[in-house]
């Protein structure tokens, strides 16, 4: 008896830890994911960007945030000569910016992708979008925000690109 005992003892334990395992599982599957995109690392490859500040919030939702860049010639490799030459006709492959908000114990965040675009990649011409930011998870509200942005301009055949990333930069979100 004493064998079955120590047994039963020892089903008794593994059964227990299965269920505790069971019940810990969905604890940390529930936790919230959804904080959106996160800030690049300021960078910069040949191209400069900036985020101007106030950004205007309407009705609490949305966040026009102007984002303003330049870029240098694009090198461009040529495989049949095996050189590089120079282009300044650009193109925006890609933008992004990205908004994250204290708001009490909660964080308000919305980001959004922009294309599109010819642009002269001459070092000095600056462009400027607005791109509107749905928040996504709480509304904003006025007040202190953190904003990042990047741009990527790519030549005709995307053989190069130039690229910027401004960090996290401090703004202050207004009516």
């Amino acid at each position: 008896m004493d064998m079955f005992k120590k047994r039963a003892r020892l089903r008794a334990i593994l059964v227990s830890a299965g269920l505790a395992a069971a019940l810990a599982l969905p604890i940390g599957v529930s936790a919230d994911t959804t904080g959106g995109s996160s800030i690049t690392p300021a960078a910069s490859i040949r191209a400069t960007i900036a985020i101007g500040s106030p950004v205007h919030v309407m009705s609490r939702v949305l966040a026009t945030v102007d984002v303003s860049f330049t870029c240098d010639p694009i090198p461009v490799y040529d495989w049949e000569t095996d050189t590089t030459m120079l282009t300044m006709n650009g193109y925006v492959q890609y933008g992004t910016v990205v908004i994250a908000q204290a708001s009490g114990r909660s964080i308000a965040s919305g980001s959004v992708e922009f294309y599109g675009g010819d642009v002269l990649c001459n070092g000095t011409t600056v462009y400027t979008r607005s791109v509107p930011v749905v928040a996504s998870t709480i509304p904003w509200k006025s007040g202190a925000a953190v904003i990042g942005a990047t741009i990527s301009i790519t030549d005709a055949n995307m053989n190069g690109s130039d690229y910027a990333s401004s960090g996290a930069i401090a703004v202050k979100l207004t009516r």
